[in-house]
Parts: C-alpha cells; sequence; structure tokens
C-alpha cells in the first residue's frame, strides 16, 4: 500500500472522474490503483459494443484477449459473483470481497480458469467488488502466485473507491449518450437539404451543415462564411452578406435573434457591384431552438446567444429527381420529364416546342400524370412537386432507362 494512503486515494479519485471525463485516460486509473494496493494487474471490465466485454485498466495484450475471447466465460469468480449480485444486488453493490470469499479455494484452484490461465497471468489473488447499473460491472486487483494475498484492509480501501468508480461510470455512459445524440443531430443536419447556419451574436459561424456550404460556395452567392467580420477571433468564420447594405441587417438581424429577439427575414443580393442583379437570396433568421442544442457541444450548448439562419435560393427552381416521380407515381421516364419541365408555370406549348414534340403528345402526357399522381389540376401539381424537391436533393438516383 501506499505510504500516504489518504493522499493516494484521493489522487486516484480525482484520476477516476478525470477517466470519466476523458480528459485522462482510463489506463492511468489502473497505474494509480496497482501502486495504491502493491497489485500486479487492475481490471474494471465493461460490457462491449458488441456483447464482448472490455477492460478499461490494462492495456490490450494476450492476457486481456485471452479472457475476452474465452476465459471471461469459464472465470468461477466472475460467475459466481455475478449470481450473487443478480441475487442481492443492494448487498452485494459496492461492496469489497476476497476472492475466497466468493469461491473457496480449493474449488477455484481446481478450476480450468486458474489451471490454463490465472496462474500464468498473474492472476492468483482478487479483491475486487461490483459496481454498475444495468449491467453487474466487476471490478478487481490481482496478484500473482509469489505475492501476498489481499487482506481485508485491502477490502476497506476499495470500497472507499467503488462509489466513486459507479459516478464514474454513470458519468462516461452519459457522455458516450450525448456523444452518440449529437453525432445523430449533425448528421441529421447535414442531410437535409435546407441550408442551416449557427451563429453566434458576432455573427462566428458555429455549425454549418453540407447544404449551406454547397450553396454558398456557388459562384454569384450574396453570402459568404469568411475568416473576416466584427469581433474577429484568429482562426474564426463568420458569416456575412458581399452586399454592404445587406451585411448591415444581417448583423442586426443576428444579434437581435441571438439575444432573444424574434429575428426576421432578409433578401440578399449577390454583391456590392452587381448592379441591377434580382436578389439570389433569402435568409431567415431566428433564435436557436433550445431543444436542438440539448446534446450539443459545450461550446454551443448555451442557446442564448445563438441565431439560426436558414438560406433559402430564390432563383434556382428546385425540382425533384426523375426517378423519385417514377418511384411515387409510376410515371414513366418521359412522363418525369415532363412533370419537371412543367415547374415554374410552363405551359403544354413551352414543353412540346422544348422537347420538339407535337401538342397533343405533351397534353396526353400531362392527363396521364394528373391522373398518376392524384391532383387535380397543374397548379396542385407544382405544389406536390416543389415539396418533394424540398425533401428530394439526397434521394438515391436510379437508373430509369428502360422503366
Amino acid at each position: 500500500m501506499a505510504r500516504d494512503p489518504h493522499g493516494a486515494v484521493m489522487a486516484c479519485i480525482g484520476t477516476i472522474y478525470d477517466a470519466a471525463s476523458g480528459s485522462v485516460a482510463w489506463l492511468d486509473v489502473g497505474s494509480q490503483m496497482r501502486r495504491l494496493f502493491a497489485a500486479d494487474r487492475a481490471s474494471l471490465i465493461v460490457p462491449g459494443a458488441i456483447g464482448a466485454p472490455r477492460e478499461l485498466l490494462a492495456p490490450l495484450g494476450e492476457a486481456e484477449a485471452a479472457y475476452a475471447a474465452y476465459f471471461h466465460s469459464v472465470d468461477p469468480i466472475r460467475r459466481q459473483a455475478g449470481r450473487d449480485f443478480a441475487q442481492a444486488r443492494q448487498h452485494h453493490l459496492l461492496r469489497a470481497k476476497l476472492s475466497a470469499e466468493i469461491v473457496p479455494e480449493h474449488e477455484f484452484l481446481r478450476s480450468e480458469y486458474y489451471a490454463d490461465y490465472a496462474r500464468h497471468h498473474g492472476r492468483r489473488y482478487l479483491v475486487g467488488g461490483m459496481v454498475g447499473g444495468q449491467h453487474p460491472t466487476p471490478i478487481g486487483l490481482h496478484r500473482a502466485e509469489t505475492s501476498c494475498p489481499f487482506t481485508a484492509q485491502d477490502c476497506r480501501l476499495l470500497e472507499m473507491l467503488l462509489p466513486h468508480v459507479q459516478r464514474a461510470l454513470d458519468l462516461r455512459e452519459r457522455l458516450a449518450a450525448q456523444d452518440t445524440s449529437l453525432r445523430m443531430t449533425v448528421s441529421t443536419l447535414d442531410a437535409l437539404p435546407t441550408s442551416v447556419v449557427i451563429v453566434d451574436a458576432g455573427s462566428r459561424v458555429r455549425f454549418a451543415n453540407a447544404a449551406s456550404r454547397h450553396a454558398l460556395s456557388r459562384p454569384g452567392s450574396g453570402l459568404a462564411m469568411l475568416a473576416s467580420g466584427p469581433h474577429i477571433q484568429q482562426g474564426s468564420t463568420h458569416l456575412t452578406a458581399l452586399h454592404r447594405d445587406d451585411a448591415r441587417a444581417l448583423r442586426q438581424l443576428v444579434t437581435s435573434a441571438a439575444q432573444g429577439g424574434a429575428g426576421g427575414s432578409l433578401r440578399i443580393r449577390p454583391r456590392d457591384d452587381g448592379g441591377d442583379l434580382a436578389p439570389m437570396q433569402a435568409a431567415l433568421i431566428s433564435p436557436v431552438p433550445a431543444s436542438l442544442l440539448v446534446d450539443a457541444d459545450p461550446a454551443t450548448r448555451e442557446s442564448a446567444g445563438l441565431a439560426l439562419v436558414v438560406i433559402e435560393d430564390l432563383v434556382r427552381r428546385a425540382s425533384p429527381p426523375a426517378a423519385m416521380l417514377c418511384d411515387l407515381f409510376e410515371l414513366s421516364p418521359t412522363e418525369a420529364e415532363v412533370a419537371i419541365r412543367l415547374i415554374g408555370g410552363a405551359s403544354a406549348e413551352d414543353v412540346a416546342q422544348r422537347r420538339a414534340v407535337s401538342l397533343d403528345t405533351v397534353r396526353n402526357q400531362i392527363r396521364a400524370i394528373l391522373r398518376k399522381s392524384e391532383v387535380a389540376n397543374l397548379r396542385d401539381l407544382e405544389r406536390v412537386l416543389a415539396t418533394l424537391a424540398a425533401v428530394g436533393a439526397n434521394h438515391t438516383t436510379r437508373s430509369v432507362a428502360g422503366s
């Protein structure tokens, strides 16, 4: 045991929580516990993602790999501790025991586990305990044959650590769940065809989805994400409008929304020197919904001080993929192309001319399209197509030739 047990225990507790938060490795906890207990090995086995147990306190080596692959299933101490825990959880939770208190010595020494594994890998003596919520999670310190057995004093020392290990594992699970949720949120936002940017009150970009990065990089876009803007910090990126009047108005709306105001909307012109070019984009600015940030990165978790900017293109006529129309309405490839041509108010005459076919042919195709899509007229059809276009940017395109 360490010469200054109180100081060593407090240092070990601090490292346990540091490991739970991810600031240090769990292997550092294992090193400190081995020194504290004069042990040859430390072990904390948690359920793995695909069923096999995972060792946190020791680096993966031949012994750990063999235990995870097979010997955990024939470990008599682990099996008996699991049965005891299932039968009387509150009695065994956060309690430390010596190996002989769990499995009699003569039974342990006759086991396959001892003969083929434990005596070869320094696991003759054990002091251990059980932590965990839904799943029993064993933690143990091991000594080899040549060492002295653990004592009741080691049990008391381990029981000082077990509540902290329990809370640290709970924290580890919550952080892992938040990380998973955050990844799913980011993936969902990236899959949206709508451009979404989250900025702070100074227009510094905290998040931009894939659609916004693509839209703002197109030639002629009046919005850009630049390493410039108000309150510049080294390495930061800011959302700005390229027309000076629009840039000023955008900053005002972002500041208002980030400070709890309602925000607003703004038409974005291409640039200052664009002459009479019509606005290409619309920016819709609002406070960030708190629910969007529940699992966000700590740097962006506070919804106060952040604004949501949704960017819509005013000049590009969105249309759903032809393959989507074939899938949903069983249109032929030609009918799907005609339906797309009708977006924007084009007449049957316009479509016939552009496709170099007779007007009667196009009219027959339009009647078939209306019947198959179950809409009353072309206005309803365009409304349906616009809705599908908003969600169809990531539709998997398939070949419709010959359908």
